[in-house]
């Protein structure tokens, strides 16, 4: 053939070819796409892949393999192993690389391709960086204290241990423990900063001691957990109270509930109410505790018990009602537990029987009248009960008779009749006896059966002047015997001009305890004489009246006795002095004092002289002397009677004295403050001053030259009789030497009387040779994690000694405050102070 020719090959490799010419091709040649593959932040237990092309360029197919190789050959593999074992002429095979990390460095390999014919070997390098966690919580185990039933919030917080690896928290899920505490980002996902990154606890504890919740906090992209465990320690009292509290009485009048009360809890429990509800009963009512504890409010220590004792006085004889207890107990885990009910039951077998009546007063009675009233009974408890009823004086009958029974809500009657027999004042009894329990009670029926009488006072209505002077008289109408009178007449004969007076509106009611007073008033220009009656006449289902005679005499002799009242004052001590009584003969006769006596047999008040009868002729005058003589202080009175024989003319001088002392007091007698340091602060102490005296003083406090720095405040007091006050007294330990006793006395007097009482003082200023340092506590305020503060604390040497400062540090010594100042070795003079730099780097 023509277009045929014979080929021949003399090298294989180099494929010379022989024909027309003499032809050579390119040398085998083989590729590859990527001498380096790496792999970056391949997440644990995720698989990085990766293609490497290799191409065979070729005349003829060739035997090829593919490994890999180095110390983390492990970390890595061949995804679409196994290969062919041949690779085409001018062919490409893809090789896919994975990378598995499972530890967190960085891995190399190498990935080596190896042909044959000719033989040639590629190399790939594999690099492979893992993705390595970067976000942290500050700690995974949190403690808290909180209040239980306040709300608690806390925030924890997150940092990022890389400046360019970042995580961010993809979900909080609740695990286990107690559900009400939760754990929050602010938002999902929520990426975790190098600075800080906050997530939220929130919980109201629901009992004390401690709560553990656990929370899993998934974390991003690399998906993986970290569980945070929240424990919270719940601090509240528990109240643990029985639910009810019952008693029976019996027949008895009252007994008492116990309440036993505890606090269970591990802190102070406060009881602010206990409030028994009147709305079913008014039987129950609080006594106070067994202990005699005091409130409000009641307080109990951790594991403390005491008894709250109520006391039941049976009111239905099936009594029941509620005591409501008011704690600060919040706890909610066995429900709530305040306010807390008890519920209070008392029975009786004592019906609850009302008598309407305990006395039953009929009035004023004529004699042979008849009257009648009724006694209600009502039964109103729940049990049936009975009664009967008994007298005491043949005058009075009772319907109905023997025993009755009365049910529950039920209300019946006793007639009482009285028949009034006798004259006078009555006083019967009617007795009730109520079953079961045999309770008895009296019921009194009183009254009066007279005839009623009328009196006027005095028998005979007298007074005497002289002429052109105005003479009175007064009558008195009272009820004398019976009840009550109507005042139909009251008639007043003769009626001469001079003669003036007013009637009340008639008729009128007229009472036992009432009366009626006329006055009437007499004047004449010359020496005259009236005498006339006053009759009264009154009715009822009776009539009585009566009368008295009215005199008034115009005459020229007269007498005067002044002064009226008589009065003496006396101040801290018994003046013994005596004052006149003077007697004036003003009219034209002599006027003879018959006699002058002191009402009061025990009263402090003497007369003196002169002797009696005496005379006192006209235009004289005469003193009677008395003597206000008293053995203790106090305020007295009495009266002295004078009998002159001037008609009228006999007055009752009243006789006043008062002999008040003053009698300051003072409590403590010993104030004792001990051993003080020169370094203290202020002491302070009270001292009680009381006015026992019968004189309003006015009160100096003062302190002697021992204690002349000490400050009394108040230092001036009034003080009423009984009255007591206090005052304060302050010092300064500072302003006395070291190592002495001071002694001194805090004097209370008065002004008045000069009385005075005192307090003694003592206490002990002891060597001083400690340092002070200000302030305690050292408060540097809130300062942000990473930032740092600094404050400044005063070092001061109170005493007189020279002090050398041997250690200074911080405890604990591990923590974020760092003492700056170099200490040890300092000498502090008298008195001197110093300044040491903290810093706190939280």
């Amino acid at each position: 053939n023509a277009d045929m020719d014979d080929v021949f090959f003399i090298d294989d490799n180099n494929g010379w070819v022989v024909g027309e010419g003499i032809f050579r091709t390119a040398p085998a040649m083989r590729t590859q796409s990527d001498t380096v593959v790496k792999f970056a932040f391949v997440c644990p237990d995720s698989t990085g892949r990766d293609t490497v092309r290799v191409q065979n360029i070729n005349w003829f197919s060739s035997p090829w393999s593919a490994t890999i190789i180095g110390a983390d050959a492990g970390m890595f593999a061949i995804a679409n192993a196994p290969l062919s074992t041949t690779i085409g002429s001018c062919a490409a095979q893809n090789i896919i690389v994975t990378y598995r990390p499972t530890t967190r460095v960085v891995h190399s390999a190498t990935l080596a391709v190896t042909f044959q014919q000719p033989d040639t070997t590629l190399y790939v390098l594999l690099e492979g960086r893992p993705f390595s966690p970067s976000a942290n919580p500050i700690d995974t185990l949190v403690t808290y204290t909180a209040p239980v039933g306040q709300p608690l919030a806390k925030t924890l917080a997150w940092r990022s241990s890389s400046s360019s690896l970042f995580e961010s928290i993809l979900s909080i899920t609740y695990v286990r423990g107690d559900s009400s505490v939760s754990l929050t980002a602010a938002r999902y996902p929520e990426l975790v900063r190098t600075d800080m990154t906050l997530t939220y606890v929130n919980a109201i504890p629901r009992d004390t001691g401690w709560t553990e919740t656990v929370f899993r906090v998934r974390l991003g992209p690399c998906l993986r957990d970290t569980l945070i465990k929240v424990r919270i320690y719940g601090v509240s009292p528990i109240i643990t109270a029985p639910t009810g509290a019952f008693v029976n009485v019996g027949c008895k009048r009252t007994d008492t509930l116990r309440v036993p009360i505890s606090n269970t809890g591990n802190a102070v429990l406060e009881i602010s109410s206990l409030r028994i509800s009147t709305a079913t009963s008014t039987a129950f009512s609080i006594i106070g505790f067994r202990s005699g504890r005091g409130g409000i409010p009641w307080k109990f220590a951790v594991g403390e018990v005491d008894t709250l004792l109520i006391a039941y006085v049976p009111e239905k004889g099936r009594d029941f009602t509620t005591l409501e207890i008011v704690s600060n107990d919040l706890t909610r885990k066995r429900g709530v537990k305040t306010p807390w009910m008890v519920n209070l039951q008392g029975n009786s077998d004592r019906p609850s029987l009302i008598v309407d009546k305990r006395v039953i007063d009929v009035g004023s009675l004529c004699g042979g009248s008849i009257v009648s009233r009724n006694i209600n009974i009502t039964n109103a408890g729940l049990l049936q009960g009975t009664f009967s009823a008994t007298k005491s004086s043949s005058s009075i009958t009772l319907q109905p008779a023997g025993s009755v029974s009365i049910s529950p809500g039920q209300v019946r009657q006793i007639s009482v009749t009285v028949n009034a027999t006798e004259e006078g004042r009555f006083t019967d009894t009617v007795v009730i006896r109520l079953s079961p329990c045999d309770t008895l009670i009296s019921v009194v029926i009183t009254g009066v059966v007279e005839l009623p009488e009328i009196q006027i006072t005095p028998a005979v209505i007298a007074d005497s002047g002289a002429p052109n002077e105005v003479l009175s008289g007064r009558a008195v109408i009272r009820l004398t015997r019976g009840d009550s009178i109507s005042v139909r007449e009251i008639r007043i004969t003769p009626l001469p001009a001079q003669l003036k007076f007013m009637l009340p509106p008639l008729p009128m009611m007229l009472r036992r305890t009432d009366s009626i007073v006329v006055d009437f008033t007499y004047s004449s220009a010359s020496a005259a004489d009236y005498i006339g009656i006053i009759e009264v006449v009154g009715t009822t289902s009776c009539t009585t009246s009566a009368s008295s005679e009215i005199r008034f005499s115009v005459y020229s002799n007269d007498v005067r006795i002044t002064p009226n009242p008589v009065t003496w004052q006396y101040r801290c001590t018994n003046a013994k002095q005596e004052r006149s009584i003077t007697v004036e003969a003003r009219g034209t006769v002599p006027v003879t004092v018959v006699s002058a006596r002191r009402r009061g047999a025990t009263s402090p008040f003497y007369i003196t002289g002169p002797s009696f009868p005496f005379v006192v002729n006209p235009g004289e005058q005469r003193a009677i002397t008395v003597l206000f003589d008293p053995a203790s202080p106090g305020v007295f009175s009495d009266s002295i009677d004078i009998d002159t024989d001037v008609e009228g003319a006999n007055p009752t001088i009243v006789l006043r004295g008062e002999y008040l002392t003053a009698d300051i007091e003072s409590a403590p007698s010993i104030v004792d403050l001990g051993a003080l340091a020169a370094c203290d602060d202020e002491e302070s102490f009270w001292v009680r001053v009381a006015n026992a005296g019968t004189l309003t003083s006015q009160v100096r406090v003062t302190a002697s030259s021992s204690l002349t720095t000490a400050v009394v405040v108040p230092s001036q007091l009034t003080l009423a009789p009984s009255a007591v006050d206090s005052v304060q007294v302050r010092l300064r330990p500072s302003d006395y030497p070291s190592g002495t006793m001071v002694m001194g006395t805090i004097v209370v007097s008065e002004n008045v009387c000069s009385d005075a009482d005192s307090t003694f003082v003592q206490f002990m200023i002891s060597n001083s040779t400690s340092l002070r340092l200000l302030p305690d506590p050292l408060d540097v305020g809130q300062i942000l994690i990473g930032s740092r503060a600094v404050g400044s604390v005063t070092i001061d040497n109170p005493g007189a000694d020279t002090i050398t400062i041997t250690s200074a540090r911080l405890q604990p010594t591990a923590g974020p405050w760092t003492l700056r100042s170099a200490l040890d070795g300092r000498r502090l003079a008298p008195y001197e102070k110093i300044f040491a730099d903290v810093e706190f780097l939280p």
